[in-house]
């Protein structure tokens, strides 16, 4: 099986290395999936006005 190029840690990692003054509102699409879940939550939990479609 070959490696997964990108992982949900890797994304959460992304976001979370953000600085205050870079936080903003963010639109997520397809947060009902397991990617834009986990993305949609990491973004609320650091501050982040979240727009889920």
């Amino acid at each position: 099986m070959a490696p997964n190029p990108f992982e949900v840690s890797d994304a959460i990692a992304a976001v979370a290395s953000c600085t205050s003054a870079t936080r903003r509102r963010v639109l997520v699409t397809g947060a009902a999936g397991f990617i834009g879940f986990h993305t949609a939550k990491a973004l609320l939990a650091r501050g982040d006005d979240v727009v889920i479609v």
